[in-house]
């Protein structure tokens, strides 16, 4: 009866020593491995660490575990296939012992799951691709926003060319809103990359004031916005986040009233929670002070099917052009982290509003204000070659460049740069170039620059590269590496610092 099962079962069935030799296999067993019979697989896998396991220490992991704890199941490894190509295996195993307790062998049963992973990776992929699709919808809707700001303040600024005063605030508020830009690009990347937060105290109300100017200048005057923040409260978190998080709130809520107009109604304030608190939970909210969010609309409202999978990722109720950023699981995510909490209230027809709350610190922890920053040194008329395929990026370095001191030589191309420093290396005193470009890259050029020039100080300016980190770049002998856009300061100590 036994014999039966063991003959027919669908799973590979084995019995092996602990030193890897096949001791019995089932049809099963041979034919996953790619073997015509069981006496074929048991004369040709003697070492199953060498003949059938891709990584032979993921076996001894295996052997150690049984010896601790007897079994093992649901073991994943990869193993080799007799024809060649790898098998996602599974197993579960148990080692036997003689009455003495001494080990004997190990006997399992596994099965070939390599087409069924193949099946969840396709599935994880082809939701991976959808995300991107809702993402791309309100990333685009974000800068849309941000862009909308720096125009506007543009704008604004040429028709008070006259006015310094006002002239001044215009486009410092548009170098606001292009600061925004950076970050949330940042964000993007390091949403992507699973990168470290860059958490850090600031007073929340600073940031929200942020997000209000720019929403200000992309929502519909349909929509009224009122303000109310009373909250003195500082907090500890990624201040790009945050704005991401009211960004992403507000924009929901006036989506809700594109229609119809309505009122969106921005309220901050710091509230103590206590124990005895209806609000007090143990695990998302404990006594302390906190400072409270709330963003509220007139529009039409959620039912509660729809209130319930809000925050579930990649749901929206909106078509891609009109997403929710990095959503509202994105944003419950965030909150989460910060260790506060997010709560919905809606209905139809009656309008939402959404409450964070989000641990207030101890005041003195507030950022000290910044000391005043010297100027930056000015050059003496040192060479620089910068290269930038970027025509308007090229001519913006140039001119920060000339302005402070330096004289500059500018290449659209790789080659031109590198085939005037051949005619003349010592005339260069420090060479800028941008990462990607056309037939030759940031890191190519770099490379041969120094094979003509060895010694000589490269900065290389990047949008985005994930070809190329920091420690790579210093293994080219590049000095530093900038992560676009540059702002002037930044740019002009960089170059100080690389010429000594």
């Amino acid at each position: 009866r036994y014999r039966s099962i063991f003959e027919g079962s669908m799973e590979g069935i084995f019995q092996e020593t602990l030193e890897g030799k096949i001791l019995t296999a089932n049809p099963a067993m041979a034919e996953i491995f790619g073997y015509s019979s069981p006496e074929e697989c048991i004369a040709c896998c003697t070492d199953t660490g060498r003949d059938l396991w891709v990584d032979s220490g993921q076996r001894r992991h295996l052997v150690d575990a049984l010896k601790k704890h007897g079994f093992v199941t649901n073991f994943h490894a990869e193993m080799r296939h007799k024809k060649g190509g790898n098998l996602i295996i599974t197993l579960t195993a148990r080692l036997v012992r003689d009455n003495d307790g001494k080990a004997q062998y190990i006997e399992g049963m596994l099965s070939d799951i390599t087409r069924a992973q193949q099946m969840e990776d396709d599935l994880r992929q082809a939701q991976k691709m959808e995300a991107i699709g809702t993402l791309a919808g309100g990333i685009a809707h974000d800068f849309n926003n941000i862009l909308s700001a720096m125009f506007g303040y543009i704008e604004l600024a040429q028709m008070r060319i006259n006015d310094e005063a006002r002239l001044k605030k215009y486009l410092a508020d548009s170098l606001t809103a292009a600061r925004r830009a950076r970050d949330l690009v940042q964000q993007i990347l390091t949403f992507s990359r699973k990168a470290d937060q860059q958490k850090k105290p600031f007073p929340l109300v600073v940031i929200v004031k942020e997000a209000c100017k720019l929403l200000r200048s992309s929502i519909p005057a349909t929509i009224e916005i009122t303000r109310d923040l009373q909250s003195q409260a500082v907090v500890f978190a990624d201040p790009t986040q945050i704005h991401q998080v009211v960004m992403n709130l507000c924009t929901n809520s006036y989506q809700a009233m594109e229609k119809t107009g309505g009122t969106l109604s921005i309220r901050l304030f710091d509230r103590e929670i206590k124990e005895e608190d209806d609000l007090f939970d143990p695990e998302q909210l404990v006594p302390g002070m906190y400072a409270v969010l709330e963003v509220t609309d007139t529009g039409c409202g959620m039912d509660e099917a729809t209130r319930d999978k809000i925050f579930e990722p990649y749901f929206t109720t909106r078509s891609r052009n009109h997403g929710t950023g990095l959503g509202l699981a994105l944003v419950h995510g965030i909150i989460s982290n910060c260790k506060g909490k997010i709560e919905v209230s809606s209905a139809i027809d009656s309008g939402t509003t959404f409450r964070i709350y989000i641990p207030a610190i101890d005041r003195q922890t507030r950022p000290q204000a910044l000391a005043t920053i010297p100027p930056v040194p000015r050059g003496s008329g040192q060479t620089i070659m910068l290269v930038d395929d970027e025509e308007p990026v090229r001519e913006v370095m140039k001119t920060f460049l000339e302005d402070s001191g330096y004289t500059v030589l500018s290449f659209g191309r790789g080659r031109d740069i590198l085939d005037a420093l051949k005619a003349d290396p010592e005339s260069c005193d420090l060479l800028i170039t941008d990462m990607a470009m056309p037939k030759m890259t940031g890191a190519e050029i770099a490379r041969e620059a120094l094979l003509i020039k060895p010694g000589l100080p490269i900065i290389l300016c990047t949008g985005y590269s994930a070809a190329l980190n920091r420690q790579q770049a210093l293994e080219i002998g590049i000095h530093s590496v900038l992560q676009k856009p540059v702002q002037r300061t930044r740019f002009l100590r960089a170059i100080y610092q690389a010429l000594g």
